[in-house]
């Protein structure tokens, strides 16, 4: 009977070389503006992204891609090379070896550029100046066609005013009574004209004109109630002022102007 050697009945196995992945660097990433776009909810900034570690140097042949690489050191690397500003409302919401995509944190930066903002007026204008007090991401700054961030601006500063039932404040002097505040104040964002100054940030609201008349027409109302005993007893400078210029209105004439097809 034959006798077997034992150590051919062990089974012999050799472990897989497991290759150890490339841990990416600041230093290897590039990141190249793609483009920018308003998505509806927030603004998406969109990035190519170049590696080249020095794994890559070394054997240009090598295929750089989320099963080689160490992905959580590449996100780290991404978020290393955009400007630390931008790190407080950029947020990076996709990534992989060939692009990464950051969102807009719309309400944290509205937040920090309206909580405690002071409007200013213009009322020879009827425009409202609201100057935002944190300046905008450098990588969004970046795109050249900026007027689409200029859009997405005064679409959130409007949901921005509703949500934080802004309106009554900011624009109290239009209405002079919590009772005239508390009935247009849903009415507020479609009486203005709205527009993004990028290089100084601000938002204007400009008093549509048909507005701006019914306002003429409110004070002149008023001011034909004031009597000239009134003006004898109270000694009211405005009030005379106001007289004055009504004689010299015709607002049978004024009606006629403003009921012409084509004048809102």
């Amino acid at each position: 009977m034959p006798v077997f050697d034992p150590r051919f009945l062990k089974p012999t196995f050799t472990p897989p070389i497991i290759p150890q992945k490339i841990k990416i660097n600041k230093g290897d990433v590039y990141l190249q503006f793609m483009l920018a776009k308003d998505i509806g909810p927030t603004y998406k900034v969109e990035f190519l992204i170049q590696l080249n570690p020095i794994e890559k140097t070394r054997d240009p042949s090598l295929m750089l891609s989320p099963s080689s690489i160490d992905m959580e050191s590449l996100k780290n690397a991404i978020l290393d090379s955009i400007n630390p500003y931008d790190k407080k409302y950029m947020i990076l919401n996709q990534y992989d070896t060939r692009k990464a995509i950051f969102h807009l944190d719309s309400d944290k930066w509205f937040n920090d550029c309206l909580s405690t903002v002071n409007p200013v007026t213009h009322l020879s204008k009827f425009n409202r100046v609201f100057r935002l007090k944190a300046r905008v991401p450098l990588m969004i700054l970046a795109d050249p066609l900026s007027k689409i961030f200029g859009d997405f601006v005064v679409k959130k500063f409007k949901e921005y005013m509703e949500k934080k039932n802004k309106e009554g404040y900011w624009f109290k002097y239009l209405f002079p009574t919590s009772a005239a505040r508390s009935r247009m104040r849903s009415r507020v964002r479609n009486m203005f004209d709205w527009e993004y100054d990028q290089q100084w940030n601000t938002v204007t609201a400009t008093l549509k004109p048909i507005y701006i008349m019914g306002l003429l027409f409110s004070v002149g109302a008023l001011a034909k109630k004031i009597s000239d005993r009134d003006v004898k007893n109270r000694n009211i400078e405005f009030s005379q002022r106001v007289q004055q210029n009504l004689k010299s209105f015709d607002l049978k004439k004024f009606e006629k102007f403003v009921s012409r097809k084509g004048f809102v």
